[in-house]
């Protein structure tokens, strides 16, 4: 009977990060618990590891992960011992759109994460054009600019049903329209000119399939559709668009505690954009400044927020051009009391947040929703009770129709703060209107 060989890699990297085993475990018990899994790891787990056992590979990008936090550098599941899972190589771009075409796939049948799909770190991509890939065109219908246009219309109405009815619901039609479309687009004959339009317009349609899937809390699938939007940006050389995929890439990150790894995205995604438009400039700005706030980095993070205001009051917006040619003032003051927010900024925070409310459109559901809630969160804790339980009835008005995991977190939260303050009788209503929501 072969006796396993002990993972040496593991250890060294256990050592240097000078962590216990018992830590790593419980590490990775959070880390999955932020992308829904529900895991019980322990020191003993652990020591399996260290003796050569193998956790599935969605355990092993999270034990990579871990590791990587306080060595402050991206960990890959090779360097602990296990097998790589990087796509390497001239065909990165196809094998990162036929991920996204399988995950759309599981998406539409199934309707929930695949098993073993988890978001992990990983370096940061470059933006070295590649050198164009052979296309060897599969026959059928050539591609033209009304394909173009299509794709461009149905991208934009998307993201407008997105807002409106959350990412839960809109997600799996989209993945499946991504799904049977743009493989066929990309492979079919077509002028070099409208070939590069159908990259920007399908990097742009995976970009929104990649916010659905976050919004679903798929945590794993929307990274990976954000790296099929940033190969296929990067081969038509759009860094506009490959600015904003760059900059989502760094607020998932942020949002799951990566911080490190968001700090290095949003510096690229600025790197991107030195001579573009001041819409695009001032938004990703706004995320490196949240990133630089993440890490106490005071001073930068108010000069990244003052400078993308400039560049905001400088741009123009073109509402009918899409979601990827505007940064409508609402999301900024939301950044802006985010930011102000992570610094201990309270008052000019909440300030932000009132302003961000009141420009909502109606439309922006999803936005809406989250904005009136994190505004309530910020009244309560400023003492103003009456004005939080209005914005949180305001915000009651708007969950019913939406399927979004972080509209859900705060309805849970709002739950539970309730629950705490059983004496606060003027809540009653506020009571009632949660426990009919939460018992349909």
């Amino acid at each position: 009977m072969s006796r396993r060989r002990s993972n040496q890699r593991l250890a060294l990297l256990l050592a240097q990060s000078q962590l216990g085993a018992g830590e790593l475990a419980r590490a990775v018990n959070a880390l999955g618990t932020a992308q829904g899994m529900r895991l019980c790891y322990d020191r003993t787990s652990v020591a399996h590891w260290l003796t050569g056992s193998r956790p599935r590979p969605a355990v092993a990008e999270l034990v990579a992960a871990a590791l990587g936090w306080p060595l402050e550098r991206v960990v890959t599941v090779g360097d602990i011992g296990f097998d790589p899972v990087d796509a390497t190589g001239p065909s990165a771009r196809e094998a990162a759109l036929r991920d996204t075409a399988d995950l759309c796939r599981d998406w539409t049948c199934n309707e929930h994460r695949p098993a073993d799909v988890v978001y992990r770190a990983s370096r940061v991509p470059h933006w070295d054009r590649p050198v164009p890939a052979d296309r060897s065109p599969v026959g059928g219908r050539r591609a033209t600019v009304a394909d173009v246009q299509a794709l461009s219309d149905l991208t934009a109405q998307f993201a407008v049903l997105a807002e409106r009815h959350g990412g839960a619901r809109v997600g799996p039609a989209l993945a499946a329209c991504f799904a049977t479309s743009v493989p066929r687009l990309l492979t079919a004959p077509a002028s070099a000119e409208t070939h590069r339009a159908l990259l920007v317009g399908s990097a742009r349609m995976a970009h929104v399939l990649a916010t659905t899937a976050e919004d679903a809390d798929h945590q794993g699938s929307a990274q990976r559709h954000l790296t099929t939007a940033f190969h296929l940006a990067r081969e038509a050389d759009d860094r506009g668009t490959g600015a904003i995929v760059l900059r989502t890439m760094s607020r998932q990150a942020l949002r799951l505690g990566c911080v490190r790894q968001a700090a290095d995205l949003a510096d690229a995604a600025v790197d991107a954009t030195s001579a573009h438009t001041p819409a695009t400039r001032a938004f990703v700005l706004s995320q490196r400044a949240w990133a630089h706030a993440a890490q106490h980095h005071r001073r930068p993070a108010l000069a990244d927020l003052d400078e993308a205001e400039h560049r905001h009051e400088q741009a123009v917006d073109h509402p009918g051009e899409g979601p990827f040619a505007t940064y409508p003032r609402p999301g900024f003051e939301y950044q802006r009391a985010r930011i102000l927010d992570t610094l201990g900024e309270s008052g000019p925070a909440l300030r932000a947040l009132r302003e961000a409310a009141q420009r909502r459109s109606p439309q922006q559901r999803r936005a809406h929703a989250v904005t009136l809630a994190r505004l309530a969160r910020a009244q309560w804790r400023d003492g103003d009770i009456e004005a939080a339980g209005a914005s949180w009835h305001t915000f009651l008005d708007q969950y019913p129709h939406l399927g979004s995991t972080p509209v859900h977190h705060q309805f849970v939260h709002l739950g539970r703060l309730l629950h705490q303050f059983p004496r606060l009788h003027q809540f009653q209503p506020l009571r009632e209107r949660v426990r009919g929501l939460a018992a349909r």
